[in-house]
């Protein structure tokens, strides 16, 4: 085509005026100082986000786990001595209960716990299975053994059978 009247040259696009681009800078500058004021005080547990109810899930060395099997025995005792029978109060896990905080880019476990009851007839088996693993695990824990699912369940096949 025929570019009779126009000049070969595009005319640039005008930028923000130096007042626009200064009051941009300011707000700029603010966010910054915001920013690295608060810096040191990222928030790193699900609690100081909010989340009340939350924890997560860890390895324990089997000092830990032996700890906690021992704790876990003498609350059991207490609760036979008050006159209230073998009972566990443990946490449950579950896909019900998983909740992922994406602030910390991890999964939790949301705190709901069950009650193994062995005056309750229909938890009469479960309630004898756990107090086996966890004596099971108690003792490898002491000698220092690891152990899987299968060897826990070869060590009393008939308790584990369904």
């Amino acid at each position: 085509g025929d570019r009779a009247g126009m000049s070969g040259k595009r005319k640039a696009p005008e930028g923000p005026s130096a007042e626009e681009v200064d009051k941009c800078l300011v707000k700029v500058r603010e966010l910054a100082s915001i920013l690295r004021a608060n810096a040191h005080k990222e928030k790193t547990t699900p609690k100081e986000l909010g989340y009340d109810n939350l924890f997560m899930v860890a390895d324990n060395t089997g000092d830990e786990v032996r700890a906690k099997i021992e704790r876990l025995a003498g609350q059991v005792i207490n609760t036979i001595m008050a006159g209230d029978g073998l009972a566990y109060t443990l946490p449950r896990a579950g896909g019900t209960n998983v909740k992922f905080v994406e602030e910390l880019d991890r999964n939790y476990l949301e705190y709901a716990s069950m009650q193994r009851q062995f005056a309750d007839a229909s938890q009469v088996k479960k309630t004898t299975m756990m107090s086996r693993l966890m004596q099971l695990v108690h003792e490898l824990t002491k000698k220092g053994i690891h152990s899987t699912k299968r060897d826990l369940f070869y060590a009393d096949v008939k308790l584990f059978e369904k």
